[in-house]
């Protein structure tokens, strides 16, 4: 999804979604919404991990080459 949209747009949409599922937590009044709305907010910050890391990708590549990017990740 990074690759469409750009690393630092999506960073910046999952942040919110992360704030927003955070605001999320207190509002469940069952057991089924809470267990929901608690894999929601850990899924964000996954998300927005894989999002910086695909970031900081892009810009380690600008700066050394795409095969001294290639061999840095793996």
């Amino acid at each position: 999804m990074s690759d469409k949209t750009g690393a630092a747009f999506l960073t910046r949409k999952l942040t919110l979604f992360y704030a927003a599922a955070l605001c999320l937590l207190s509002a469940p009044h069952t057991l089924a919404l809470f267990a929901l709305t608690l894999a929601i907010f850990g899924a964000a910050p996954g998300a927005m991990d894989v999002a910086m890391n695909s970031w900081s990708a892009v810009f380690l590549t600008d700066a050394t080459g795409a095969s001294e990017a290639r061999a840095a990740l793996g």
